[in-house]
C-alpha cells in the first residue's frame, strides 16, 4: 500500500496534527489528496494508534470524514 499510494494521480498526504492522549494512545489528524475527474478529491482522516508498552503501534483504527449527503 505504501508502494500505491504515492503513485495515485495527483497523491498528497498532509499531517495537519499528532496528539499523545497518554502513553498507550495517540492520534494522527490528516487529510489525503488524489486527482478524481481532473479535480483534487480531499478526504480528512483520523488515525488512532494504541501503543504498546515499548512504544511500537500495537494497533491502529481509521475514521474517514465522510460528507453528509
Amino acid at each position: 500500500m505504501a508502494d500505491l499510494m504515492p503513485k495515485l494521480k495527483g497523491y498528497v498526504m498532509k499531517l495537519d496534527r499528532v496528539t499523545y492522549a497518554s502513553d498507550a494512545l495517540a492520534f494522527a489528524e490528516l487529510s489525503e489528496t488524489v486527482e478524481f475527474d481532473g479535480k483534487p478529491m480531499v478526504t480528512p482522516e483520523v488515525l488512532v494508534f494504541e501503543l504498546a508498552s515499548d512504544r511500537r503501534i500495537a494497533r491502529v483504527d481509521i475514521f474517514i470524514h465522510t460528507p453528509a449527503g
